[in-house]
């Protein structure tokens, strides 16, 4: 899958997605949701929401990240050139069954297509699909729907402790035979993982996982045996205050972060980044650019 497009609190290009990740640009706001952490903490949630669509419920917010994101000129290429044969959506989904009814989205792509392609609905089993497959992504955690239901001990409250930022976005790929990016994946414990990679204290490793206090105990005890006597500490960068936590969206945002600090980094030319989650285990992928 390549990329197409996306949309998040940076905005919708890979040069200011790069400078913010790279900078630490902080996003975060205090939500109108507040929530009792314990007998004597009270407080509100931090996210990161779109201006645009404050004033919009769950599905709407869905709803317009995909029109933002077929109006991408990226996407209009492809679908003007005919290239589109089918179009897969990745939405959230309550008490597994889609939020957004196909006749939505029917309605949506009606809008972009001469000939409404093909089209689907699933989270899962990605690896299959044809090629000339338009693949569309959203989330968006920042409504009441969204919040409820979640572990309080996980969300970051205001001045509380380490927990994950919900926010919203969206992406767009194509599946075509030309790949620009290359990926793999880990198995294993988070030391075998980083043996696996080679991982050095040179790489440059991305967070996008929740942050918590347990997690940082466990990277620093994996990542010990990397280090010299003359070596830095590693300096991840961490996606959870630039773009947030963006749910079913999250893995794809990933590439799409990968995609921006290899093609357009702040910094000198990179050969790859090292992505690293915690969510729902410890996992790294490493993106490098196609040869």
């Amino acid at each position: 899958m390549n990329y197409l497009a996306h949309i998040n609190s940076t905005g919708s290009c890979l040069s200011a997605l790069s400078t913010a990740i790279e900078t630490n640009l902080y996003f975060a706001k205090p939500s109108n949701f507040e929530l009792r952490f314990d007998e004597s903490f009270t407080a509100p949630v931090m996210q990161i929401t779109l201006t645009p669509l404050e004033q919009l419920d769950r599905v709407s917010r869905l709803l317009t990240l995909l029109e933002g994101l077929l109006n991408q000129d990226a996407v209009r290429e492809v679908i003007k050139n005919k290239q589109v044969q089918h179009v897969h959506f990745v939405l959230p989904q309550q008490n597994s069954q889609h939020i957004i009814s196909d006749i939505d989205l029917k309605n949506l792509l009606s809008a972009h297509f001469d000939v409404i392609p093909t089209f689907s609905q699933q989270q899962n089993s990605l690896d299959n699909l044809p090629l000339g497959t338009l693949l569309l992504v959203a989330d968006s955690l920042v409504t009441a729907e969204s919040v409820v239901g979640c572990q309080i001990q996980d969300l970051q409250l205001m001045n509380g402790p380490l927990g994950y930022t919900p926010a919203e976005g969206a992406c767009a790929f194509f599946n075509e035979p030309h790949k620009t990016l290359t990926r793999i994946d880990y198995q294993g414990s988070l030391s075998e993982q980083l043996q696996a990679a080679k991982a050095s204290v040179k790489d440059c490793y991305i967070f996008t996982g929740h942050p918590s206090e347990r997690w940082v105990t466990q990277w620093f005890a994996a990542t010990q045996p990397l280090y010299s006597s003359k070596d830095h500490l590693i300096e991840s960068l961490q996606s959870d205050t630039v773009i947030g936590f963006l749910g079913v969206c999250q893995p794809w945002m990933n590439k799409v972060i990968a995609q921006a600090m290899l093609s357009v980094p702040f910094s000198p030319i990179r050969e790859r980044v090292l992505i690293v989650s915690n969510t729902p285990t410890a996992n790294i992928s490493i993106y490098a650019r196609s040869k």
